[in-house]
């Protein structure tokens, strides 16, 4: 009898930890503006990318998410930053990816455990689990395609002190 409650048991255990794994897909807006109301939940949502860092903020350090193992992204704005795992795969991953390209990110609400100095300074983060490129940056057009033609000749600058 205890064996056949204790399989029971594990599979009710099983169906609500299947249940949590669904990531919920937000916009970013939302979850910018609340984060507190997907704290350690899976997030699926999509936004341009900025740029990266490998410099952290003291808070950010004292939190245990250290430069030498994660790299910061800014997607969308420094309201919710995002840390993604170093890994060979993952730098150059980064590595190619260029501003205003739009990515897809699948990851966790996480909240520092420090408090920062600042109360402006995020209080929450996502943690990616994977990431993937949705929508390449609008590029340039090249110089021949222009229609305007080249742009005209600018003059030289000239320091202040020589005016």
């Amino acid at each position: 009898m205890r064996t056949l409650a204790a399989a029971c048991l594990a599979l009710l255990v099983g169906v609500f930890a299947y249940a949590d794994d669904d990531a919920n897909e937000v916009s970013y807006g939302e979850l910018s503006l609340a984060p507190e109301a997907h704290y350690n939940k899976d997030v699926v949502y999509e936004e341009k990318y900025l740029s990266s860092s490998a410099n952290f903020p003291k808070y950010v350090e004292d939190s245990g998410l250290r430069s030498k193992k994660y790299i910061l992204l800014t997607v969308g704005n420094m309201k919710l930053p995002v840390f993604i795992r170093k890994t060979d795969e993952m730098t150059k991953f980064v590595a190619g990816l260029k501003r205003g390209v739009t990515v897809k990110i699948l990851g966790k609400v996480k909240k520092f455990k420090r408090k920062p100095q600042v109360n402006v300074m995020p209080h929450y983060y996502v943690l990616v689990e994977d990431i993937e490129v949705t929508k390449t940056a609008p590029g340039k057009p090249a110089e021949g395609d222009d229609p305007k033609g080249p742009p005209p000749g600018r003059r030289p600058k000239v320091p202040r002190w020589r005016r």
